[in-house]
C-alpha cells in the first residue's frame, strides 16, 4: 500500500525510512570496540574455542547478556528481519531465541553486533570490514565454483577446496566476532557510562510491539546512563529488578 496524495506514509514506507535512519546513525558512530576482531582469539582463547565448537549456544548467551538479561527487550533478530516482532516473541522469548540461533545463526550474530553498536555507538575498524568482506567474497566464490563445476566436471575438486576454505574462514571470523562481543559486553557491564544509545526510531532497542500494545498505559525507555551521577537508569540490578520504577518498564 503506497502513500497517496501526500498523506500519512504507509507502514512499509515508515519502516524503510526507519531502517535508513538506523544505517545513517551507524555511520556517525565513533567509539571503538574494546577488542579488535583480529586479536579476539588471543584476548580470550578459551571462549573463542567455545565459539567455534558451540557457536549457537554462544550466540544465545551473548544476546541474552547484550539485553541486560531482560528478555522483554527481545525480538527475532532484534528488528533485523521482516519477521521481527511478528513471531509472538513476547510469549516465549527464550524459545524464540533458541530457534533463532539454531535456524538463523548468521543473522543472530549480526543482530547482537548491531545491538551493541547502537547501544554504545561503536564503529567497525577497517580490519573488521576487511574480514567481513573476505568472508562474504569467499562464500560467493565457492558458489560460483560449484555452478561452474556443473558445466565443467573437472572443476568439482577445485570447488570443494574453495568451499572448505570459505567455511574455515567463516567459522574463524564468526568465532572471533562472538568473542569480541563477549569482551565488549563484559566491559559495558563494568563501565555503564559507555551506554549512549541513539534510541529514537530504533526497533533494535525496544521490546516487541505486542508487549507495548498489550499494556497501553506503559511507557518505555531503553537502559541509559545518567552521566552526571554515573548511575545506570533502566538497567536491571541483580536481585533488585528496577528500583523505584515501573515493575515492567522504566518510566520515561
Amino acid at each position: 500500500m503506497m502513500n497517496n496524495g501526500g498523506g500519512k506514509p504507509s507502514l512499509r514506507e515508515a519502516k524503510l525510512e526507519q531502517r535508513k535512519m538506523m544505517y545513517n546513525n551507524r555511520g556517525q558512530y565513533s567509539y571503538t570496540w574494546q577488542t579488535e576482531m583480529k586479536s579476539a582469539c588471543f584476548s580470550n582463547p578459551l571462549f573463542c574455542c567455545l565459539a567455534v565448537f558451540c557457536s549457537p549456544c554462544v550466540s544465545y548467551s551473548n544476546r541474552q547478556e547484550a539485553l541486560h538479561g531482560d528478555m522483554r527487550f527481545y525480538t527475532c533478530c532484534q528488528g533485523l528481519l521482516p519477521c521481527s516482532g511478528r513471531m509472538k516473541e513476547e510469549q516465549c522469548p527464550k524459545v524464540c531465541l533458541c530457534l533463532e540461533v539454531s535456524c538463523c545463526f548468521p543473522s543472530s550474530v549480526l543482530a547482537t553486533r548491531y545491538l551493541l553498536q547502537d547501544e554504545m555507538q561503536l564503529e567497525n575498524t577497517k580490519c573488521d570490514n576487511c574480514l567481513f568482506n573476505t568472508m562474504v567474497a569467499l562464500q560467493g566464490l565457492a558458489c560460483v565454483c560449484y555452478i561452474a563445476s556443473m558445466f565443467e566436471p573437472g572443476l568439482r575438486e577445485a570447488a570443494q577446496t574453495v568451499d572448505a576454505v570459505a567455511d574455515l574462514v567463516y567459522c574463524s571470523v564468526c568465532a572471533c566476532m562472538q568473542t569480541q562481543h563477549r569482551d565488549q559486553i563484559k566491559f559495558r557491564n563494568e563501565n555503564m557510562q559507555c551506554i549512549c544509545p541513539i534510541v529514537e526510531g530504533n526497533p533494535m532497542l525496544a521490546p516487541p510491539q505486542a508487549v507495548m500494545t498489550a499494556n497501553p498505559g506503559l511507557t518505555f525507555q531503553y537502559p541509559t546512563i545518567n552521566h552526571s551521577t554515573g548511575q545506570a537508569q533502566g538497567v536491571p540490578v541483580p536481585g533488585q529488578g528496577y528500583p523505584g520504577q515501573h515493575p515492567q518498564y522504566p518510566k520515561a
